[in-house]
């Protein structure tokens, strides 16, 4: 076990406030300070002389020795390197030494359901043509990656529309998850629809009658949309779709666990695998 020692007081406090004014949540925060944490004890006990946040190629060297450490030594799980080097590069940039670190295949599973490039544009294409309801559920869906239970839960507390986020409660936690301007637009053009409603019940979804919307009725809306698009579509679907575009739109993996609501890091390879 790599024993844990100080390395620089002043760029530790440095990431914690990095991280601080980036918005990430407490157990992200925690999450990364424990692994930058062991990679800063495995570079004080191996590399002791070691010059951090230069251009002579010395960050790198010692970033692929850790990993092989962790491989070889520590015999860690592809998913569980990613995430400390998914850190350690959080850290560097932090620093205003950005670094992108070679990571690990994922492991092998079956090919999650999502929306090709294709399909997507279908579907954006046929959105403005659905009833506002039914353009809000899909929208929300696909750029805020909820399940359907999620959103079921939404209640109008929750939005915080002014600063362009929602706010997902969950039974020992809470996620902030930021919105487009595009899906902000649309959820206050629900608002005002559902106004017209006798709605009886602080959900933000409800059906004609005024209660809160059902998991059929969900389940309904996203499928008679698909079909429009001559897709098929679930809920499912449309949140893998966001986790992907997550990692494509460059966010290191710490921050989709959290944005996804994910358990870990390993996690995510159930929803994408390449």
């Amino acid at each position: 076990m790599v024993q844990q020692m100080p390395f620089s007081e002043q760029a530790i406090i440095k990431f914690e406030h990095g991280l601080i004014s980036r918005g990430y949540g407490d157990k992200t925060r925690q999450s990364y300070r424990h692994l930058v944490g062991k990679f800063l004890g495995f570079v004080n006990d191996r590399f002791p002389d070691w010059k951090p946040f230069t251009d002579n190629g010395s960050d790198k060297l010692v970033v692929e020795t850790y990993n092989r450490y962790m491989r070889e030594e520590e015999q860690k799980k592809p998913a569980s390197t990613n995430a400390a080097l998914s850190a350690v590069a959080r850290f560097f940039s932090i620093q205003g030494h950005s670094r992108h670190f070679k990571l690990q295949q994922a492991p092998v599973c079956a090919r999650p359901d999502r929306l090709s490039d294709e399909q997507l544009q279908q579907l954006l294409d046929l959105l403005p043509d659905c009833s506002v309801k039914h353009q809000c559920i899909v929208t929300l869906f696909l750029t805020a990656g909820l399940r359907p239970q999620e959103l079921r839960g939404l209640e109008i507390s929750d939005l915080e529309i002014e600063k362009n986020r929602i706010q997902i409660r969950q039974p020992e936690s809470q996620r902030f998850i930021p919105l487009t301007d595009a899906s902000c637009q649309i959820l206050r053009t629900w608002l005002l629809e559902r106004e017209k409603i006798a709605v009886q019940t602080t959900a933000v979804f409800v059906n004609s009658n005024g209660l809160a919307i059902s998991s059929a009725g969900l389940d309904f809306i996203v499928k008679t949309v698909g079909q429009r698009a001559r897709i098929f579509l679930s809920a499912r679907i449309l949140r893998n779709t966001y986790i992907k575009w997550l990692l494509n739109s460059g966010q290191d993996l710490l921050s989709v666990v959290e944005l996804a609501g994910l358990k870990n890091v390993a996690s995510i390879w159930h929803h994408v695998s390449d």
